[in-house]
């Protein structure tokens, strides 16, 4: 690497490099290697390119790291968006995809590691908040309630789609460099079926489920406006006597 850059005519840093050694053994193992008269040591885990890469490929610290940045971004922006008398659904919408937008940041690659549980758990959270505050709700509306009510996929979802579409980029790509709309479209589709699945199954938010059980049609509506006082029928969870 060093001859190859003295060849272009550049040079490396030493003091700038870092290191992690990949391995599948559940102990740590380190290495050092020479870089310019340095030695440097291999890490547990280095950032990238805005990404955490483990020593284990499992990208748990990336969930952690992506949880700090959004939990706070979200704190930020529940202080703007207030519930009552606040923005309205398509600038609160315009705000949260930012968060959002962190969050899936890189979601190619680290996609695998949110079948697990405990990985995601976190920056599921996270996620949820920004649901929370697009919709205006209570935060003890559950998880999948206010994910439908804000008409926000899973992440888990998101990712996967995010994946997908990277790996067949280089098949679909048209003449003008931009992904195949029908591509675009089948992973949408994709991803409401699933989500439609986890929806028709689960034993949370049943209420909400008699309002709405079509998820397609709800989260394609164009004209729907969600206030405070919507979410506060759709969810339940309000002053209601069968609530309370």
């Amino acid at each position: 690497m060093e001859q190859w850059l003295q060849n272009a005519g550049l040079s490396l840093a030493p003091q700038k490099t870092e290191a992690v050694h990949v391995s599948s053994h559940q102990v740590l193992e380190t290495a050092t290697i020479q870089v310019g008269g340095m030695a440097i040591t291999s890490q547990r885990v280095i950032k990238y390119l805005g990404v955490m890469i483990d020593a284990w490929l499992s990208f748990c610290e990336q969930q952690g790291y992506i949880q700090g940045k959004v939990v706070a971004l979200t704190r930020g922006l529940g202080r703007i968006l207030l519930s009552i008398r606040g923005a309205r659904q398509n600038r609160r919408s315009l705000l949260v995809s930012v968060a959002s937008a962190q969050i899936l940041y890189s979601a190619p690659i680290w996609a695998e590691a949110m079948n697990t549980s405990s990985y995601r758990k976190g920056v599921d959270e996270a996620y949820r908040l920004g649901a929370i505050r697009l919709a205006s709700a209570f935060k003890t509306v559950c998880s999948n309630v206010i994910l439908v009510i804000a008409a926000m996929a899973p992440l888990e979802e998101r990712a996967r789609d995010f994946k997908k579409l990277n790996e067949t980029h280089a098949r679909y790509m048209g003449a003008a460099g931009a992904l195949d709309i029908t591509t675009k479209e089948e992973a949408k589709e994709r991803s409401l079926k699933a989500w439609q699945e986890c929806w028709n199954i689960s034993t949370k938010g049943r209420w909400t489920y008699t309002l709405s059980l079509n998820l397609r049609k709800w989260v394609l509506q164009s004209h729907k406006q969600i206030d405070i006082y919507l979410t506060q029928v759709l969810s339940g969870h309000d002053w209601f006597r069968q609530y309370l």
